[in-house]
């Protein structure tokens, strides 16, 4: 007999893509002839599922190894979606408020418990009773010091009045002896500096004892006789005359025909003052060595002025 004639559903089974029959021995029935040839009461059907080809348990396993484990939830969230970081510091917000209200109940306790000590004290010392300590309470020796810091402010004032006295009293004076020196300071002021003049005067030089010019009235002024008598001895200690005026000595070159020269030996045979002489004659640089200073003057050899290189030309 047919199995099929016992569920009419096996032919559909059988045409289906999506399910596997199974006999009791694990053989797959996957046709009629299968089924007829199959002696077995009961077929075990499995329905196939969408897959990958295999290894991703292995891949599973490769990757949990790199994972690192961690203890720290608080990037977690719990059932109301809220993280748990900020739960914990919504709680140790309240604790840190409730910290700060204790602490500034106690500062107050104590702060009142200090100002009640400091006004017992207070009382304590104005009632006589010191808390151990030594008060000096003679009431004459503050008396008899008081009365002698005052006599001591007046006697310091008394001597400083004084002492302001003295010294206008010594101005004063000194003020009187220098207006009299100067009245007689008028008179005497030629004779003095003939006086200076003779003992400060050279011996064995010459030295201008006065202006040169004629002065108006006949007679030399102060300033004038002060001057001839400053240099009268600078040269006396110097040992020449100050006021002497020596001649201006003009030194004159002369100078060369350098297109008359037949080579350069006749200027290497100069001196080295010599040739920066007539470089200098010339607005040429008048320095270096004497092959130098020959070498320029024989490259300006026949040229003007306005031809002469820049290179050797001084700068001015």
């Amino acid at each position: 007999m047919h199995i099929s004639k016992f569920d009419p559903r096996l032919d559909e089974l059988l045409n289906s893509e999506q399910v596997v029959l199974r006999s009791d021995s694990g053989a797959i029935v996957a046709s009629t002839q299968d089924l007829e040839e199959c002696e077995c009461s009961v077929l075990q059907v499995s329905f196939k599922l969408l897959g990958g080809k295999g290894g991703f348990g292995s891949l599973l396993r490769a990757i949990g190894s790199q994972i690192h484990n961690t203890t720290d939830r608080k990037s977690c969230r719990n059932l109301d979606g809220t993280r748990i970081r900020s739960k914990e510091y919504e709680k140790d917000l309240v604790e840190a408020k409730k910290r700060k209200i204790e602490k500034d109940k106690q500062v107050a306790i104590e702060r009142e418990e200090k100002r009640q000590k400091k006004m017992e004290t207070i009382v304590k010392t104005a009632a006589g009773e010191h808390g151990g300590k030594h008060y000096f309470e003679d009431e004459e020796y503050v008396e008899s010091k008081e009365k002698s810091t005052a006599q001591t402010a007046e006697s310091v004032a008394l001597a400083a009045a004084k002492l302001r006295k003295q010294a206008e009293e010594k101005r004063r004076k000194d003020e009187e002896a220098r207006r009299i020196r100067e009245q007689s300071a008028g008179d005497d002021t030629d004779s003095d500096c003939s006086s200076l003049e003779d003992e400060f005067m050279p011996v064995k030089s010459v030295v201008n004892t006065g202006p040169t010019r004629p002065i108006k009235g006949g007679s030399a002024t102060a300033s004038a006789k002060t001057s001839s008598h400053s240099d009268a001895m600078y040269s006396h200690l110097l040992g020449k005359n100050v006021g002497e005026r020596k001649p201006f000595e003009l030194h004159k070159v002369q100078d060369i025909e350098l297109e008359a020269l037949e080579s350069i030996d006749s200027l290497m045979s100069e001196s080295l003052e010599r040739l920066g002489e007539l470089l200098m004659l010339r607005g040429l640089k008048a320095t270096g060595t004497i092959p130098e200073r020959a070498d320029r003057l024989w490259k300006v050899r026949g040229l003007s002025t306005s031809e002469y290189p820049e290179v050797i030309v001084a700068k001015r």
